[in-house]
C-alpha cells in the first residue's frame, strides 16, 4: 500500500481524494454496519489505506470533521492512525456460499466492491469511483468452476446449500462499470462466468446500457437476448435471474447504482419470485465483530495525538 505521504500530490490534491476514499468505503462498508449487517469482512487493505489517511490527516491539516469521520468509520472497520485489526477470516472478494456470509436480518447479504482503484492516486476518472465489482461467488465444496455435484450438499451446520436446479452453482461474479463499455452506451452490467484461478472471468453475459435503458445484450460475444443468455446462465451455469437480482437487492450498492439498473431489475422482477433458503440455503447468525477486534477495542480507544484538531 502506498503511503499518501509518498505521493505526488499536493496537501490540496491530497484531501480531495482523503474525501472521495472516505466516501467510497463509508458506502460501501460503514453505512451496512451501522444498518445492521453483521460479518461484513472489511479488506485490510481497505484498513491500510484509511489508517494512512488518517494519520495523514492528523499530521498535515485541521480537517476536523474529516477526522472525526474517519474515526468513527475506524471503530466500526478496525483501524485507527497506527495500526489496523488483522482478521482471521475472509479474503479479497471471494464468497463461498459454503461458509458463513455477511447477513442483514439473517439473510444473505453481497457487498459490492470498488472496481480497480486500491492504491491509485490523482489519475483516477469519476466515472472508475463508481465501479463496482462482486465475486468470485462460489459454491465451492471443493468443486472446480466446471464440475457439479449431483445431490443435494450439506457443506456446514449453519448453511445448507440446496440442489434446486439439478446441479450446483458455477463459480460467477458480478461488475457494474462506467468506464469500460462498448461504443454508443454509458454503462454495463456483466455477470461474470468461466472462472479460472490464474486468469480469473473468462467471459460475461453483459447488458450495455445508454442513458439507463438496455440497448444491447451480449453472451460473451455474441449478441443475444437478455431472456436467452438469463435462460443460459441458469441451464448450464446454475445462476438464475433470482440470483442477479438478489444481488443487486440486497447489497450494498448505493441507490444512484440501483436506479441506473432499474430497466433490468424490473425485466428480472418478470421470473417468479424465490425465496432466500431456496436460493442460499439456511443461514444463521453470526457474531457482528470477531474476538480479534473486540480486544483491539477494549485494550485502547485512540484519539489524535492533538487534541486540538478535533476540539477545536
Amino acid at each position: 500500500m502506498k503511503k499518501l505521504e509518498n505521493s505526488n500530490l499536493n496537501l490540496e490534491q491530497s484531501v480531495e481524494l482523503i474525501k472521495k476514499e472516505v466516501e467510497l468505503f463509508d458506502e460501501i462498508y460503514c453505512k451496512p454496519k451501522r444498518e445492521g449487517v453483521i460479518n461484513l469482512f472489511v479488506l485490510e487493505p481497505v484498513k491500510e489505506i484509511l489508517s494512512d489517511r488518517l494519520n495523514y490527516l492528523v499530521h498535515h491539516t485541521k480537517e476536523t470533521e474529516l477526522i472525526s469521520k474517519l474515526f468513527s468509520m475506524g471503530k466500526l472497520m478496525g483501524f485507527d492512525a497506527d495500526e489496523i485489526v488483522k482478521q482471521e477470516e475472509g479474503g479479497w472478494a471471494d464468497i463461498d456460499l459454503s461458509k458463513r456470509l455477511p447477513t442483514k436480518n439473517n439473510v444473505p447479504f453481497f457487498a459490492w466492491l470498488p472496481n480497480e482503484i486500491l492504491n491509485s492516486y490523482g489519475d483516477i476518472t469519476d466515472n472508475m469511483w463508481l465501479e463496482r465489482s462482486i465475486g468470485p461467488i462460489k459454491n465451492s465444496g471443493g468443486l472446480c468452476s466446471a464440475e457439479f455435484n449431483d445431490t443435494n450438499t450439506n457443506y456446514a451446520d449453519d448453511l445448507v446449500t440446496h440442489d434446486y436446479l439439478g446441479k450446483t452453482m458455477s463459480i460467477h461474479g458480478l461488475t457494474f462499470h462506467k468506464t469500460r463499455v462498448i461504443k454508443g452506451t454509458d454503462t454495463r452490467l456483466s455477470i461474470d462466468c468461466g472462472y479460472h484461478p490464474m486468469e480469473g472471468f473468462m467471459y460475461s453475459v453483459s447488458f450495455h446500457m445508454k442513458d439507463k435503458k438496455v440497448v444491447s445484450v451480449t453472451d460473451g460475444k455474441t449478441e443475444t437476448d437478455a431472456r436467452s443468455a438469463l435462460d443460459r446462465l441458469r441451464d448450464e451455469i446454475s445462476v438464475s435471474p433470482q440470483h442477479i437480482l438478489f444481488y443487486i437487492e440486497n447489497s450494498n450498492l448505493s441507490e444512484y447504482h440501483k436506479e441506473e439498473l432499474k430497466t433490468i431489475t424490473d425485466f428480472l422482477h418478470s421470473y417468479p419470485a424465490a425465496g432466500t433458503e431456496y436460493l442460499f440455503g439456511k443461514q444463521e447468525q453470526a457474531e457482528p465483530l470477531t474476538s480479534k477486534a473486540k480486544r483491539f477495542f477494549t485494550r485502547k480507544s485512540y484519539t489524535p495525538k492533538d487534541h486540538s484538531l478535533i476540539t477545536s
